[in-house]
């Protein structure tokens, strides 16, 4: 119960293995974000989270998490954001590893799971057709939390074969699209503007920009200059 769960957050140890990551739209969050803890990567924001769901809950059980306040940090003697985020992004991993949804999910069709990160020649993708599979994790539940795990965009860039655009079409899933010339940064966007305008709720937009990696530096960045510079002078949670 919750009063099991203030005596376990009295103490770092007790709750480090129960730390995750979400991510959201830090432009239409920014005022709540500001006593949270979170790492900024252009327009979105990793959030960290405290799973409160009890060891015995049933598995169908609906999800019980609670945001992580700057004022737990103090009392668990935390200077050091990045130990936390970094902890949770671990704990995410493991527990939700990423994968890869091929044949889009419809009402009757799940969709197939495919776990990418090990060496095999086997796995063959068409990342450029309409359709190409999504970036999730095994859970799909906040799913794009994968492009930010460590090694997942470089293993894709080795399977892909080169740079590729990410969009991401809401918090559970990105799009990720080889950087080629039948698909122009103009279209890239334009297609991420399309998926935006479909979304049921603003609540269900991740990023409004398009994001590339490039295998050359392993980093992901916001591919429009102006927005990656608007992000760039903002200051550091």
């Amino acid at each position: 119960g919750s009063e099991n769960l203030r005596k376990k957050a009295k103490s770092f140890n007790a709750v480090k293995n129960l730390l995750l990551l979400r991510p959201a739209n830090f432009d239409d969050y920014k005022d709540d974000l500001a006593s949270l803890v979170y790492r900024r990567v252009g327009d979105i924001a990793l959030v960290v989270y405290l799973n409160t769901k009890d060891a015995n809950s049933d598995s169908q059980t609906v999800d019980m998490s609670v945001l992580v306040n700057r004022s737990y940090c103090d009392t668990w003697g935390i200077h050091d954001m990045d130990t936390l985020i970094d902890q949770a992004l671990e704990n995410t991993m493991r527990m939700q590893p990423p994968a890869l949804l091929t044949m889009p999910p419809t009402i009757i069709h799940k969709g197939h799971h495919v776990l990418f990160m090990e060496d095999d020649e086997s796995l063959n993708f068409d990342f450029a057709g309409t359709l190409a599979p999504l970036l999730t994790t095994t859970a799909d539940y906040y799913g794009a939390i994968a492009a930010f795990y460590p090694g997942v965009l470089r293993r894709l860039h080795q399977i892909i074969g080169g740079d590729f655009y990410v969009l991401f079409s809401g918090c559970h899933a990105a799009i990720v699209k080889p950087v080629n010339a039948s698909l122009p940064k103009k279209t890239a966007q334009a297609l991420l503007d399309d998926m935006n305008k479909k979304v049921h709720s603003d609540q269900d937009i991740l990023s409004r920009y398009t994001f590339i990696y490039r295998g050359d530096t392993d980093t992901l960045s916001l591919l429009s200059e102006e927005a990656a510079e608007h992000y760039r002078t903002l200051p550091c949670p």
